[in-house]
């Protein structure tokens, strides 16, 4: 009987001792999340502060539509996009080796050897 008693004791010890190690781990985690709000806090105002003095500093409108055509002048037009299309041989290749790479990881996580003739 006293054994049982010890070991009910005993769980509930180790039950007790689990709720506090959750507990301190709670109150970190709350610390945490309150020095990331204090930082979020700070970086808004830092990004309020910084567009107000940036809108302030904006030039005129005639300034602006000057320096946008100046940039528009000095800047490279883009290479055109060549588009290609795939061959039948291409397109062939990559279905079989995504099939030898499905065989591949289905063995990996314990299914049956591949068998790449069957791609």
């Amino acid at each position: 009987m006293k054994a049982f008693v010890a070991a009910a004791l005993l769980l509930f010890a180790v039950s007790a001792v689990a709720d506090e190690a959750s507990d301190a781990r709670i109150a970190e985690l709350e610390a945490r999340i309150k020095t990331l709000e204090q930082q979020v806090q700070r970086l808004s105002a830092l990004l309020d502060a910084a567009t107000r003095s940036r809108a302030a500093s904006a030039p005129t409108s005639a300034q602006g539509q000057a320096q946008a055509q100046a940039r528009a002048q000095t800047q490279v037009e883009a290479p055109p996009v060549v588009v290609i299309q795939p061959t039948q041989e291409t397109i062939r290749d990559e279905i079989r080796f995504q099939c030898m790479q499905r065989q591949t990881y289905e063995h990996a996580i314990g299914g049956a050897a591949p068998s790449f003739s069957s791609c």
